[in-house]
């Protein structure tokens, strides 16, 4: 157990204490250990502890009064409290106070392995957490844009190249890649950063109104133009425009967009004086141009002018190994947006985000963190806070979705698919299933039970 050296285990009865330390004697772990609280708050203060275990019910100071002083002392040491199943409400009152687990007596070796490798992992994720965030503002993050997979590393290659030509630039992803992001980062690093940075979604506006949005029009023009209206090319005049969803742009005003990329200069709506203006263009599209080329739905020779460098942005689906580090931003980014302090999410809510299935991409992983930092009211994220709706990743392991099944009977497979892969462990299969032993114990009854009636 690689972040765990150091463990202090708090029980009023030696024996207990001599059991934990015979169940860890071959985990190259240092064991201390403390016959009651007072006892085990000096040595808190003294030495460094990764994980503590104590009893619940003690003499002199409770398990829980001695949760609580730890936390005013230290956040680091993760706090594992033990207790028999009757008094399973002292073990809730601990973990919502602060402990990372509980153990019921009797225990066995294992149960006590299994806990301490989820503490293990836990750190482990932190460690991760610390490491990432260190990176942020060298390899791994360019602007906000956020990645170290290999594709999302070229990209960052490609915009210190380009961004100081005047070179159009394509821009291709599905919804939520994160588009607008680059476009915004190319004209940052431009020698045009001072200058506008105008946007246009040619799919947002009426087909009638585009042309005099991009060109601007005269007094008179048609009727209500009761003056001139100065548009987005004119607006950009030394800086850069991003024209979004390109791929909606009427044929006609295809024909136009080539005219002024190839000339640099246009003719507002109503008038006859040609203006010239230096606007870098930049567009952006989750279509694939090259196909509605070839579907005769857009122009060829335009498609060219607007390729001569293209970006391709990979789905969050293909980048999964970006989640933890986009995670971890969003986290910090809404903490401070939501003044919390919310820190980290847990081994089992970062094993979610990575099943999921990101149809809506980056987009879509920061909204759900944005909310789960908005509800959350601790330093760490629970898979609960993570109000994900898809569950394929479920479907394909299984393949048992179908219109008449329940969501209990879909449970009860799952567990009991799980229950057989690990050979009826049943501490084991609660961990993979992230819940507690006691709550597989009281599922496997009620299955029983059910059977029983059906007889």
């Amino acid at each position: 157990m690689k972040y765990i050296n150091e463990i202090l285990i708090v029980d009023d009865e030696q024996m207990n204490i001599d059991a934990i330390t015979l169940m860890l004697k071959n985990k190259e772990i240092n064991i201390t250990s403390a016959n009651n609280g007072f006892q085990a708050l000096d040595l808190i203060k003294q030495q460094n502890f990764d994980v503590i275990i104590s009893d619940v019910r003690m003499p002199g100071m409770s398990g829980l009064e001695l949760l609580k002083k730890v936390r005013e002392i230290s956040l680091k040491p993760e706090f594992i409290v033990i207790t028999a199943y009757s008094k399973i409400s002292d073990a809730v009152a601990a973990v919502k106070n602060g402990a990372f687990d509980y153990i019921e007596k009797p225990f066995s070796r294992d149960a006590l392995e299994v806990t301490l490798e989820k503490v293990n992992r836990e750190k482990a994720l932190k460690a991760e957490n610390i490491l990432l965030k260190e990176k942020f503002h060298d390899k791994y993050k360019f602007e906000n844009i956020i990645g170290k997979n290999q594709e999302i590393q070229n990209i960052f290659e490609i915009i210190k190249v380009i961004s100081k030509t005047t070179a159009t630039v394509l821009i291709q992803g599905k919804s939520g890649t994160g588009k607008e992001m680059i476009a915004n980062a190319i004209h940052t690093h431009s020698n045009r950063a001072n200058n506008n940075f105008v946007k246009l979604n040619c799919a947002a506006l009426p087909e009638n109104l585009v042309e005099s949005e991009l060109f601007g029009y005269e007094k008179g023009a048609f009727t209500g133009a009761n003056k001139t209206h100065i548009g987005k090319f004119e607006y950009a005049n030394h800086g850069t425009i991003l024209l979004d969803e390109i791929s909606e742009l009427r044929f006609d005003l295809q024909a136009k967009l080539l005219r002024f990329l190839q000339e640099k200069e246009f003719t507002r709506v109503g008038g006859n004086t040609p203006i010239k203006v230096d606007v870098r263009v930049i567009t952006t599209t989750n279509k694939d141009l090259e196909q509605l080329v070839a579907e005769n739905k857009f122009r060829e020779d335009l498609f060219y002018r607007l390729n001569v460098v293209k970006i391709q942005l990979p789905n969050l689906n293909d980048r999964k190994n970006d989640i933890p580090l986009l995670t971890y931003h969003f986290i910090d980014k809404y903490s401070k947006k939501y003044n919390k302090n919310i820190k980290n999410i847990s081994l089992e809510g970062m094993k979610l985000l990575e099943k999921h299935n990101w149809n809506g991409n980056v987009r879509e992983l920061e909204n759900t963190i944005e909310q789960a930092v908005l509800f959350c009211d601790k330093e760490v994220i629970s898979s609960r806070y993570l109000r994900l709706e898809n569950y394929n990743f479920l479907s394909a392991q299984n393949n048992i979705f179908d219109s008449d099944i329940t969501i209990a009977e879909l449970e009860k497979r799952k567990i009991l698919k799980t229950l057989k892969k690990y050979m009826g462990n049943k501490t084991k299969a609660a961990e993979i299933l992230g819940i507690t032993t006691r709550t597989l114990r009281n599922k496997l009854k009620t299955y029983s039970q059910q059977i029983q009636d059906e007889d």
